[in-house]
C-alpha cells in the first residue's frame, strides 16, 4: 500500500513538472520566483557567462566571461533629427539611448518578449534597425512573422462592439486547436533540466562533475561544445551541421532566395508605412568567426546579394579582420570591444542621416 502511494505521488509530481516545463506562463512564474532566491530552492546564477553556466564550468577560469560593458556618450554635437527604432535581442538590449549619436528619441523592442510599436513623426527621419543574432536569422526570415513583432502602435481601445463572423463565439480556430506550438514548448529539455536539477544545493556537485569531464575527457556537457583550439566554448546548436541555427548547416541557394524575397517584402512594408530607411544587422555566431573553416557563409551571402533592398550594418567583415578581439570565451555574446564596433557603425549611419537636409 505504501509503495503504491509513493508511486502515485511520483507520477503526479512528474506530470506536474512536465506540464510546468511545457507551459510558457508557468515557466515565467517559476523563474521569476527562483531567480534571485539565495536559499536552496534558488537558481544557479550565470556569473561567468551563459555557456559556462550551461556546462557548469565555473571552475575553469580561462572561460570566465563576466560582461563588462562600458557606454560612453558620442562626441557628435550636430543636430538630433533621427528617431531610432531597434528591433533587437540580448546583444543590443542593454545599450542606452545615450550611446547613440544625434537621435531625437529611441525605442527598443526585444524580439520574442516585447513588440516594437511605432508611431512615426513625419517631421523627422524615422530609421529602423532590425538586429538579430546569426543563429536566429535563417529561421526568422523564412517568413514575414516580423509584421507581428514590429507594428504600428495600437490606438486606445474604444467602446465599440467588435464585429464577429457567424459562430465565431462558439467554434475555436481549427488551426489553433491542432497547432503543436500551443501544447509543446521547444525549450522543453532545458526547462526540465531547470526544474529538476537547477537548484543551489545541487550546483556544487554539478560543477565538480563538469570539471572532471573537462579535465579527463576534454569535453563539456549539455548544450556546450569546446572549440578545436580548446580556448572557446560554443553553443552546440551553432556548430551542429544538422541544425538550422548552425554556422555549418547546408545552405541551398533556394533558401537564400526565399530569405532575400522576404527581407525585400519586409523592407517594402515598412517603407510604405513611412520609415525613412530600414537597416539589417546580423551579429555573427562565435563559431562563424573563431572556427570558420566549415562555415556556410550565410551572412556574406545575405549581405552581398545584389537583390537585397535593405541597407546593412556590417560587423561580420570587421570581426573577421581581428577574430580573437570581439568575443567572450564562455558566452554566446560579444565582449565590450565587439559591442563598441557595432555602436560605432550605427553612429556613423546616424550622423550621416542628421547631415542630410
Amino acid at each position: 500500500m505504501f509503495k503504491k502511494i509513493i508511486r502515485d505521488i511520483l507520477i503526479i509530481a512528474g506530470l506536474f513538472v512536465m506540464w510546468a516545463s511545457t507551459s510558457r506562463s508557468a515557466m515565467g512564474y517559476i523563474s521569476d520566483k527562483r531567480m534571485d532566491d539565495s536559499s536552496w530552492i534558488g537558481t544557479y546564477q550565470h556569473r561567468y557567462g551563459d555557456l559556462v553556466a550551461f556546462a557548469y564550468l565555473d571552475k575553469v577560469k580561462k572561460f570566465d566571461s563576466r560582461r563588462k560593458y562600458v557606454f560612453k556618450r558620442p562626441l557628435y554635437n550636430g543636430s538630433k533629427n533621427v528617431i531610432l527604432y531597434v528591433s533587437g535581442d540580448s546583444y543590443t538590449e542593454k545599450i542606452p539611448d545615450s550611446a547613440y549619436a544625434g537621435i531625437y528619441s529611441y525605442t527598443f523592442g526585444r524580439r520574442f518578449r516585447k513588440n516594437l510599436e511605432y508611431a512615426l513623426d513625419t517631421t523627422r527621419k524615422n530609421v529602423m534597425i532590425i538586429q538579430l543574432a546569426e543563429r536566429y536569422t535563417r529561421d526568422y526570415f523564412k517568413d514575414t512573422r516580423i509584421f507581428q513583432d514590429v507594428c504600428k502602435a495600437t490606438p486606445h481601445a474604444t467602446t465599440q462592439e467588435p464585429t464577429t463572423t457567424p459562430h465565431s463565439t462558439f467554434l475555436p480556430d481549427i488551426t489553433e486547436v491542432f497547432n503543436a506550438n500551443t501544447y509543446f514548448n521547444k525549450n522543453i529539455n532545458q526547462n526540465l533540466q531547470y526544474n529538476l536539477f537547477n537548484y543551489n544545493f545541487i550546483v556544487p556537485a554539478m560543477m565538480y562533475k563538469a570539471l572532471f569531464n573537462y579535465k579527463f575527457f576534454d569535453r563539456a556537457s549539455g548544450d556546450v561544445v569546446i572549440s578545436q583550439n580548446k580556448q572557446q566554448l560554443f553553443y552546440k546548436e551553432t556548430v551542429t551541421a544538422t541544425d538550422i541555427s548552425s554556422s555549418y548547416s547546408p545552405l541551398p541557394p533556394e533558401d537564400i532566395s526565399r530569405i532575400i524575397d522576404n527581407l525585400n517584402a519586409i523592407y517594402d512594408h515598412y517603407k510604405a508605412d513611412g520609415f525613412t530607411e530600414i537597416y539589417l544587422s546580423v551579429i555573427p555566431s562565435t563559431a562563424t568567426i573563431l572556427q570558420p573553416e566549415p562555415y556556410n557563409h550565410f551572412i556574406p551571402l545575405i549581405q552581398n546579394d545584389q537583390r537585397l533592398k535593405m541597407k546593412i550594418i556590417d560587423v561580420y567583415s570587421l570581426f573577421n579582420a581581428s577574430p580573437q578581439a570581439y568575443f567572450l570565451p564562455g558566452d554566446v555574446h560579444w565582449n565590450n570591444n565587439g559591442m563598441q564596433v557595432w555602436i560605432l557603425q550605427v553612429n556613423k549611419m546616424l550622423e550621416a542621416w542628421n547631415d542630410r537636409h
